[in-house]
């Protein structure tokens, strides 16, 4: 059996990579990439153009996935029946390997993508400079003032900050002092009232409090600045995680054939998944929903399409490489709901007959 999938997983790729849309959407996909990479480098233009290669990264590893859904029929006249044929493989293998073909062709996707800017990055001098760090935790105090224990060594913390406003007047501000508080000292510094800040701290507690009584600045993150990492490798494994992602998606897009038409399961297939990576803010909506007289319907239904879609809410940790903040590892093991989500509907689509003869 094992010596009639390579040739099996050989025959879908090629399938794959001879369909019309193809090489429109290779060509598509290079014109994008270069433009991306090469938007301006100044004024935060670096970050801009990296996240844009990443989300183009994300799309495409997701429409490759979806793509599995569509039928690959058979041309008797090609010979692909007889080659088939003389596979031998089981009917289980046969109707597995479009959505293993399709997760790896999604993983490549994105890899390529990443790979394909990389020098383009460079060259245009858009890289952006990259740390390791390490999340802090923070401690919000019923006055407003957030905590932090940076540890006992000195050191840069970064902090992400959030306002509420207390004065309608305040919202076109872009700053706000904010009083420091250190181990032995206090200072005043210009923060931004949404956005990131660095501080560099002697070690020991940090507390961070808005002076301007018309905002409150809320400290939603924080993270201990440490070594310099390489941005090239960073933004490969930011390729790496989405194209993980993506690909995680191919076996739900095979289930869904087995029901219905390809472009439905591809498209059901493509919601669930965006349903799936906004789980948190959906999350967060159906309890407002929970809070509102008659919202309780609206309420299952959200927390519903969550259950049954893949765990993909990870892929947000991809912006990390865009804000110059190397990724660990522990993003990828937070791929792990998704990889079993995976699993079940590999197996579910093994089982199920196709709809097709040679799907």
């Amino acid at each position: 059996m094992g010596s009639g999938l390579l040739p099996l997983f050989a025959w879908h790729a090629r399938r794959r990579a001879r369909s019309a849309a193809a090489i429109p959407l290779g060509l598509l996909v290079l014109l994008a990439v270069a433009g991306a990479a090469l938007l301006p480098s100044g004024s935060g233009g670096a970050g801009a153009a990296t996240e844009a290669v990443l989300l183009l990264a994300g799309v495409l590893g997701a429409l490759v996935a979806v793509g599995s859904a569509g039928a690959h029929p058979v041309d008797r006249a090609s010979g692909d029946a007889r080659f088939l044929a003389a596979l031998a493989l089981p009917a289980p293998a046969r109707r597995a390997a479009p959505a293993v073909t399709g997760a790896l062709a999604a993983l490549a996707a994105s890899l390529a993508v990443g790979a394909t800017a990389l020098p383009l990055l460079g060259g245009s001098g858009a890289t952006v400079p990259t740390w390791r760090t390490t999340p802090q935790r923070v401690e919000t105090l019923a006055d407003g003032r957030a905590v932090i224990d940076v540890g006992p060594e000195p050191g840069t913390l970064e902090i992400d900050l959030v306002p509420r406003y207390r004065d309608l007047d305040a919202t076109s501000l872009g700053t706000v002092p904010a009083t420091v508080t250190l181990a032995a000292s206090s200072r005043t510094e210009m923060l931004p009232v949404r956005g990131t800040a660095r501080l560099e701290v002697p070690g020991g507690p940090v507390e961070v409090r808005s002076a301007d009584p018309r905002v409150d600045l809320r400290v939603t993150g924080a993270r201990r600045v440490g070594a310099s990492a390489s941005f090239g490798g960073n933004l490969l494994l930011a390729s790496l995680l989405l194209g993980i992602a993506g690909a995680l998606g191919a076996p739900l897009a095979v289930l869904f054939s087995r029901g219905v038409s390809a472009p439905t399961a591809a498209a059901a297939a493509g919601v669930l998944m965006l349903v799936g990576a906004a789980a948190p803010a959906l999350l967060t909506l159906a309890a407002d929903a929970d809070a509102v007289a008659g919202g309780g319907p609206a309420s299952a239904i959200l927390r519903a399409a969550v259950a049954v879609s893949p765990d993909l809410s990870v892929v947000r940790a991809a912006s990390e490489a865009a804000a110059g903040r190397a990724l660990g590892w522990g993003a990828f093991a937070a791929l792990g709901p998704a990889a079993l989500h995976a699993l079940v509907c590999l197996l579910l689509a093994a089982l199920l007959p196709a709809r097709e003869a040679g799907a």
